[in-house]
């Protein structure tokens, strides 16, 4: 499993994200972050996006790799965060307000990227030295 928190996006808004593990862990955090409205959680799902009024919000990946498939899931999940997050500043989607959808949601996805990246890394080197020193 794959947790990270993306902290000081635009519009002050903070992003959770969960990846690589099944929906139990999902539901075990949205319980510990006490959200109580967050719809149907169907296992049924490769993804969830989640977004509290607080401009606070998960994402949830089932399983994330490089390829077409999967990264679309993710880019999907950050939309709906995105929309949400914009939507709670006042901020409507319009032919005006296009382009600060479009930044933000690279924003978040260069972030979320460039993070999984790095917590992969550490996965990784943990996984190689607990093998060395056996």
């Amino acid at each position: 499993m794959i947790n990270f928190t993306i902290r000081n996006l635009s519009y002050r808004a903070t992003l959770e994200v969960l990846m690589d593990c099944d929906l139990s862990e999902l539901v075990k955090l949205v319980k510990k972050r006490k959200i109580i409205n967050t719809g149907e959680l169907s296992n049924d799902s490769d993804g969830y996006a989640i977004t509290t009024t607080s401009q606070y919000g998960i994402i949830w990946i089932r399983n994330f790799s490089y390829i077409p498939t999967s990264i679309a899931t993710m880019v999907h999940e950050i939309e709906h965060y995105r929309n949400n997050i914009l939507r709670s500043a006042g901020i409507e989607l319009s032919e005006e307000t296009e382009e600060a959808y479009t930044y933000f949601g690279t924003e978040i996805i260069e972030k979320v990227l460039i993070k999984y990246e790095k917590e992969v890394a550490k996965v990784l080197k943990n996984k190689i030295d607990i093998n060395v020193i056996q």
